[in-house]
Order: C-alpha cells, then structure tokens, then sequence
C-alpha cells in the first residue's frame, strides 16, 4: 500500500497548525491532499473516518475548526504509527555462544573500568592494580566484562602479568572456552600459546578436534602447544607418528628417540616407528612406556638396540629406583603410583591427577594437574609428608642433592629452586635469568 497521500495530508495539518486554524479553511494545498486521499478512503473505513475530520477543517460552517484540526493530526498520526515496521535484510541467526560471566550490579563502570584498563593496557602500576584487587575483590573477576579482559591479558606485554592471567584462568569451568577460542590465531606468539595452555588445562581431550583444526596453520610455540593437546585422546597416535615425520625437530622432541654422540657425531634414530619418552636411565638400559600399542614398561639394552617388555602394566612416565616403578597410571586419571618388581605389588600413592615428576632418592616432586588448584608438591616416596612447593603450573623438574629446580610452564625464565630435603623455600635462581639476559644481548645486537 503507497501511505504517500498519508505523509502528505499529515504534512498539510501540521502546516495549518502552524499557520492557525482560522486559515486552514483557504489552504488550497490541503484540498489538494485531500483529493489524494480518496482512493484510501474507500478501501477502509478508517481512512474515511480521517477524510471525514479533514474536510471539516475545510468546511465554511465548522463550528470548532481547531479541535477539528488537532482531531485530524491525531488520527493521521495514529493510522501512520500502526503502519511502521523496523526490519533489516537477511536471515535470523542464533547467537553464538559467549563466555559471559556474571553481571554484578554491585560492580558499576567507576570500580571495574580501572581493573579492565590495567589488564589491557601497559602502564607503571598496572600488575600491582590487578593483583591488588583479586586479593581483595575476587568477586570482580566474574563479571563478564573483566572476563573478557582477562583473556587479553594473556598478550600482555609484562609478562608476569600474563603468566599470572594464565594461571588464573587455568583455575575456569569451561565456560571460558568460548572466549579463549573466539579470535583465536594459530599463526599468533605468546598470547596464543598461552591461550592453547589454559584450553588444554581446561578441556583437556574434548577439543582435540579443535586442536586438529587449528594445526594446518599453527607455527612456532602455538604449534608445539597444539601438538602437546593431542596427547589426551589415543586415536591421535597415528597422527603423531605422521608428524614424527614431518615437523621439524622442536616439534618432534616427543615423538622419537634419537642418540648422537656427546661430540655432536653419528646421529642416529634409535626407535623411528614408536613414541619414545625415555624416563629413566639405569645400568646401560633406557625404561620407558609403551604407546603405540599398550602402555607397558619397556626396557631399551643402549648396548644392543634391544627393547623388552619388563612389566605390563598401564603406566606412563616410568621411573625405576631401589627396585620400584614410580608411574603415572594411565587408567586411572594419572594418579602417582609405584610397583614393586620383586613383589608384584601395587601401591598409589596419591590420587590427583599429574602432569609430570620427577624422582630424587626419599622424595618425589610432582605437578598437579587441577582446573582449580594447580601445584607442585613434593611427597615422601611412600606417598606420606605431602607439602605444597609453590601454587601454579610449572614443569622441567630437575633435581640435585641440594637443590630443585623447576620454572612456570612455557616461561623459561624466572627459574626456582628450593632445597632438596629441607624446609620448603622457593627463590627465584638469579644466575639462570642472568644467562639468559646473557644470551638476548647478542640476539638483539644481530638483529638491530
């Protein structure tokens, strides 16, 4: 229907308005109007009804010519109002779905902009400011606006601003999945490696295929992160093995055993067919898992090339020490257990799950792999005195007669160490950081 003459007698009424009521009568522009509005008057009674009010406004003997006119505007207008419609083109679509958090409405713009400016932008004070207040307003980091700051932090250009984001968002339900995956680049650095950690942490094997999919494009530290998530799920062994062929070595480091010799020379692949962590050395004989087919302890004669099926349990991460097996049991969320090889006998010694450790004499130091409460711990090796070393996600545990040393996961630098069989008491090693400022030097001198 064309609602032009509408538009036009509205235009007319308006204009007497204006003009005063009394001239209304002589508006021959009105008349005009009028006559276009005929073809509308006879298709419905309303538009007669607003023909009928109109003419009285023309008429000579119209006793009350301003109520008649106002009554006209106020129909035309109505009849027009019912006739709108607010509409875009295209289909309607489901929104995807968001991490959104919960809205605090104890929690104005005034007290959560300050915390979202400091998350993602760089500034003097700003880590001081986000740690401040997740000791002292954890509640704020709920809010779907800090969430979604939050995840920015992980690109953040201090990085102890980004590590701690890290581990706090490690600590998620997977409500902050859609978040972490939205945007995401597999060509990006840091930030997205960051990024494939805390999914990893969180999702564990539920997005391999989203691990899968994200591979084709990944480089560098991303791609050794998204590898690293495939090792959740079995049916990924045969894709490993393929990229035990064609990653180039820091991608592989974990799916093949090679052997050279300490001069650099005669590099050889001691197992190219299986997945090979050797764990454990131990007279002449490398212990290490099955993977391709069973999750056995194997030994590998380095003498003889030969390997042995020395126990067939369901273990990953062997460590052979006094006549035990220290592992991580497969079938059972990776809980630390230990087999005694004389006496056939298994015992766990501690059911939270791991995400590695590490064997020295009467201690075992372990990382426990938790959504919520991430830690390295260290234990008796009867599993008796467990401690908690240091809150976080760590990994490279190397352990001397005096010292542990261990740094946060993907950071090479800081690394920590505390005393082997003393009280617990984590510094921060200054002389590794020292060498590694060492080393950035010249790398920087090259590239300028």
């Amino acid at each position: 229907m064309d609602l032009t003459p509408l538009y036009e007698l509205r235009e007319r009424l308006r204009a007497g308005a204006i003009a005063g009521a009394a001239l209304a009568a002589d508006d021959f522009r009105l008349a005009r109007a009028l006559e276009g509005l005929t073809p509308l008057e006879k298709a419905s009674p309303v538009f007669a009804k607003l023909g009928q009010l109109a003419r009285s406004v023309l008429a000579p003997d119209c006793q009350d010519r301003a109520g008649a006119l106002l009554d006209a505007i106020t129909l035309c207008d109505a009849v027009l109002t019912t006739q709108g419609a607010v509409a875009v083109p295209g289909e309607l679509e489901a929104l995807p779905p968001r991490a959104g958090g919960t809205a605090l409405t104890n929690a104005p713009y005034s007290v959560v902009a300050p915390l979202v400016e400091a998350l993602t932008t760089s500034g003097s004070g700003h880590y001081s400011t986000v740690v401040d207040t997740h000791e002292t307003h954890p509640e704020l980091f709920s809010d779907y606006r800090v969430r979604d700051a939050l995840v920015k932090a992980l690109g953040a250009k201090y990085a102890e601003l980004a590590d701690t984001a890290g581990q706090w968002l490690c600590q998620e339900d997977k409500s902050i999945l859609p978040l972490l995956t939205q945007g995401f680049d597999p060509a990006g650095k840091k930030e997205m490696a960051r990024r494939v950690q805390v999914i990893d942490t969180i999702a564990g094997g539920s997005l391999n295929d989203w691990y899968i999919s994200q591979l084709e494009g990944a480089k560098k530290q991303v791609r050794v992160m998204l590898i690293y998530a495939l090792r959740h799920c079995p049916e990924n062994l045969e894709l490993l093995l393929k990229l035990a062929k064609t990653e180039k070595y820091d991608n592989k480091d974990a799916v093949s055993l090679e052997k050279i010799r300490i001069d650099k020379k005669e590099k050889q692949t001691v197992a190219p067919k299986m997945i090979i962590n050797p764990n454990c050395y131990i007279d002449g004989k490398i212990y290490y898992n099955g993977d391709a087919t069973d999750h056995y302890l194997y030994a590998l004669d380095t003498a003889t090339g030969v390997s042995e099926v020395v126990w067939e349990g369901n273990l990953w991460n062997p460590i052979v020490q006094d006549g035990y097996v220290y592992y991580m049991d497969v079938g059972n969320d990776y809980r630390l257990c230990r087999y005694s090889i004389s006496s056939d006998v298994i015992e766990v010694l501690t059911n939270e799950r791991l995400d590695m450790f590490n064997v020295y004499d009467n201690y075992i130091y372990y990382q426990v792999s938790s959504p919520t409460q991430p830690a390295l711990k260290r234990m008796m090796i009867d599993g008796s005195s467990q401690e908690v070393v240091m809150e976080g996600v760590f990994q490279n545990i190397n352990i001397t007669s005096q010292y542990v040393y261990f740094n946060a996961f993907n950071e090479p630098t800081p690394v920590y160490r505390t005393s082997t069989f003393g009280p617990v008491g984590v510094t921060s090693f200054d002389t590794a950081m020292q060498a590694a400022l060492k080393e950035e030097k010249p790398d920087r001198k090259n590239k300028e």
